[in-house]
């Protein structure tokens, strides 16, 4: 990082290039720009190397905001994705107050920010609906596209899989909606998984695949799904170009879960247990493929209970569980003893089922949606 390749030319016309950018810097914005190429390879030496740039970028122009506002989301994704502890997060939310200080318009509002960071200002289930729902009412035009993404979290709790994936779309039209600070991409072939319909979500994944083709979770998601619906030799050409370790089990496991080969389900397992470090979902749906429901739920409390983890986690970990597990073993987890303690805590219940229904279909005259109660 001690010297940053131009990535654009000097010359007289550098003030128009610079324009809107956030910088007078040419060198801050080349170092922002390699940053944003590190980051979107989601894996732990890029995020590493993003960080990196980010620290340049802002060290070379401290009123550049937007490279504030990167640097926290990278050390703030380094927590929640590779495992990083106390000293990142302080830094992520040391590079949020320099962003906002320095007048970003961040992409998501503030208080959703300052709730990732900050785990005793996160909301239940139950609080960020109404407030989601309140802020549709107002037209908010901070809240408008995020409004519908708290949605979605709040849906996915519930077990409200095709109102999720409503509201994901109404999310996806908003005029107002980036992908520069949220998981949409990765989250709505999920949710449509979830509904059962894998040949649509294999095209999600196909598309984002075909954007950013070395990306090894968005094959090793496809591969997952190939896997599902008996496409063996296709899941097995995703896995040839996964180059992450913990994405290459994976997607192995699976292959060999659904091909009907237990034994090579658990050495595919144990070879997950056996790396330094792995996302927490990933051995929770190990565990379960290779027949342990309770090193399951174990996984699956600390999926949704790691303060460095986000508190959208318990329906995204519920929506995803759906995508790829069959759905006796969905049924096992869901009627675990401590399934029904996470859905307590979260104050999921069949009440507030009808009642978030019933809050929901009052504004379908905003929204365009109307809500089943099927789960």
């Amino acid at each position: 990082l001690d010297a940053v390749s131009p990535l654009l030319p000097e010359s007289a016309d550098d003030d128009v290039m610079l324009v809107g950018s956030g910088t007078r810097s040419l060198d801050a914005l080349n170092a922002f720009l390699l940053g944003k190429h590190a980051l979107s390879k989601s894996t732990q030496a890029s995020q590493e190397e993003a960080i990196g740039y980010f620290e340049r970028a802002a060290a070379l122009d401290p009123l550049f905001a937007r490279a504030h506002y990167l640097l926290y989301l990278a050390n703030y994704l380094k927590c929640r994705h590779f495992g990083a502890g106390e000293e990142a997060l302080e830094e992520a939310r040391r590079a949020a107050r320099n962003a906002e200080i320095n007048g970003f318009s961040a992409p998501v509002p503030w208080v959703h920010i300052r709730r990732r960071l900050y785990p005793e200002e996160r909301k239940g289930s139950r609080e960020l609906a109404i407030e989601a729902i309140e802020k549709l009412r107002e037209d908010d035009p901070e809240w408008r596209s995020f409004a519908y993404e708290q949605l979605t979290w709040v849906l996915t709790d519930a077990g409200l899989f095709e109102a999720t994936v409503e509201f994901a779309k109404r999310m996806l039209i908003s005029p107002e909606f980036s992908f520069e600070d949220s998981d949409a991409d990765e989250e709505v072939p999920h949710y449509v998984a979830a509904c059962g319909r894998f040949n649509e979500a294999i095209r999600l994944w196909s598309g984002l695949i075909q954007k950013d083709p070395a990306r090894s979770l968005f094959r090793c998601e496809r591969s997952i799904l190939y896997s599902r619906t008996g496409r063996f030799g296709d899941a097995e050409k995703d896995i040839e170009a996964i180059t992450t370790p913990g994405h290459r089990i994976l997607s192995n496991a699976f292959l060999a879960f659904y091909r009907g080969n237990a034994e090579e389900t658990i050495r595919q397992h144990e070879a997950l247990l056996d790396l330094p470090f792995v996302q927490s979902t990933y051995p929770l749906w190990t565990y379960c493929l290779a027949g342990d429901i309770e090193g399951s739920m174990r996984q699956y409390d600390i999926s949704v209970n790691d303060k460095y983890r986000s508190f959208v986690d318990f329906g995204n970990v519920r929506a995803m569980s759906r995508a790829k597990l069959p759905m006796e073993l969905v049924e096992q987890l869901e009627s675990h003893p401590r399934f029904a303690e996470l859905l307590e805590r979260e104050g999921i219940d069949d009440f507030w089922r009808t009642e978030l229904v019933r809050r929901l279909n009052e504004i379908s005259d905003i929204t365009g949606v109307v809500v089943g109660a099927d789960r």
